[in-house]
């Protein structure tokens, strides 16, 4: 039996995914030689500390004006949104994209820039200059695009349409997926895996189900008047 690992982290697993479970990084996963030994180390490992180094230790990342509950958010991370239509799934990352400082590519894969998809823009006020409006259908696609851009952040609407788990490097990524009304979706055991955070969205409230930085909480999308809706904002490191 062919056993797989990751160059990373050194990892290894039985079947080969397109990222690492442990490492979170994509693309990673690499087969082992028969009957040799392999030793990795990474390069980024700190590692023994006791309880008052470790405590000191300063975890740098990006907060969530207005909505702290979700922790410092390293660069990197990965946001899973998943819910039925009309959920709140596009919204929210639309106000994340929109309040973020830095590169943004919003990859409107569903939608395109069809009439709706605009009209969301309006609606919700997006106005960041920032933010890059790409109509692919693919990975391949997505990929292109991202050459050459000034990019930080990359938004995936939908992975459900994709088809596919967007192996993107060096960026932190907010995945958008279908779900049926028993809360399921497609590739949801290894999706949940990759990510960081998982975010159930139902009615315009946001329910967190998975934060690796931050206790679970929920979160305010929209409610029955534009004024309710949730003040999302990055501050800067």
């Amino acid at each position: 039996m062919t056993t797989f690992a990751c160059f990373n982290c050194g990892s290894t697993y039985t079947e080969r995914y397109s990222g690492c479970m442990t490492c979170l990084e994509s693309g990673t996963i690499v087969p082992l030689p028969e009957k040799e030994k392999v030793r990795f180390e990474r390069p980024n490992r700190i590692g023994c500390k006791d309880v008052v180094a470790l405590r000191s230790l300063k975890n740098s990342g990006r907060v969530i004006r207005g909505f702290e509950s979700l922790g410092k958010l390293p660069k990197g991370f990965r946001i899973l949104l998943s819910g039925l239509p009309g959920s709140g799934k596009s919204t929210l990352s639309l106000q994340i994209a929109n309040n973020y400082l830095g590169g943004v590519l919003y990859a409107s894969i569903e939608e395109s820039f069809s009439e709706s998809f605009t009209n969301k823009l309006q609606t919700w006020e997006i106005t960041n200059k920032d933010i890059i409006f790409s109509d692919c259908k693919s990975l391949r696609e997505l990929k292109h695009d991202l050459l050459d851009k000034s990019v930080s952040l990359v938004v995936v609407d939908s992975v459900s349409v994709l088809g596919e788990i967007p192996d993107l490097e060096g960026v932190s990524q907010v995945w958008i997926v279908h779900s049926t009304k028993a809360g399921n979706y497609k590739g949801d055991s290894e999706l949940g895996h990759l990510v960081d955070i998982m975010i159930t969205c139902d009615n315009g409230v946001g329910r967190v189900q998975k934060n690796r930085f931050a206790p679970l909480s929920e979160i305010v999308i929209f409610g029955s008047n534009k004024d309710e809706e949730n003040d999302v904002s990055f501050l800067p490191e």
